[in-house]
């Protein structure tokens, strides 16, 4: 009968990964105190922590730049460009469902010139007074049923969905493509962070993960 006398009880090591499935199990949760969980630091981590350390120190740090002073940063208070709104109306998904006002992404594409400009002057006038209007807070729910042969008079079998004005979008949309330059700058968020930024997707997350299990 083998007995392991080592104090060292790490299932993981340098070049050599355990992929036996129940230690495995064990392995991964000790994996888990290179990232930033509550047991970090535990003599048990069988990862190098200085990566881990150094990310969550940049998360506690104060954000860089601007925003640590009273001076507000220019993307927050320089006025709408007609190139930037035109830009977000033309990313807009044309195919997606109508809100409660029934305009669609294709009618704000296809207005032409003279609406773009009453959609330009009312994205100017929401952002100047910072105030939305009443009728954004609405939205429209549409049960979708789920197939598969289930009761259609059941509620059960349905999923809501609940569509918002597409206006909203457009105006959100403004909003992200300001915050996401602001972050991108000044480098206000880990490197561990994939989605919703650009050039990066979550699936990159994924196979990194995978990889290192």
């Amino acid at each position: 009968m083998r007995t392991n006398k080592s104090t060292d009880k790490r299932l993981w090591w340098p070049d050599h990964i355990q992929r036996d499935p129940a230690l495995g199990k064990q392995g991964y949760h000790q994996y888990r105190y290179a990232l930033g969980h509550d047991l970090l630091g535990r003599p048990a981590s069988p990862w190098d922590e200085e990566e881990a350390t150094r990310v969550q120190a940049d998360l506690d740090a104060p954000h860089p730049g601007p925003s640590d002073s009273h001076i507000p940063d220019p993307q927050f208070i320089t006025r709408l460009k007609r190139e930037e709104t035109k830009t977000q109306i033309q990313n807009l998904p044309s195919d997606k469902a109508a809100g409660p006002d029934g305009i669609t992404n294709h009618i704000l594409q296809a207005g032409g010139e003279r609406a773009f400009d009453m959609i330009y002057m009312y994205m100017m006038i929401i952002w100047e007074v910072q105030t939305y209007p009443g009728a954004w807070v609405l939205a429209m729910m549409q049960p979708i049923y789920k197939g598969g042969g289930k009761d259609r008079l059941c509620p059960s079998f349905y999923r809501g969905i609940y569509l918002l004005n597409t206006l909203t979008k457009l105006f959100e949309g403004l909003i992200k493509s300001r915050l996401s330059q602001f972050i991108e700058k000044y480098d206000t968020l880990t490197s561990a962070q994939q989605g919703s930024r650009t050039g990066r997707q979550i699936h990159d997350a994924i196979y990194a993960h995978i990889a290192t299990i």
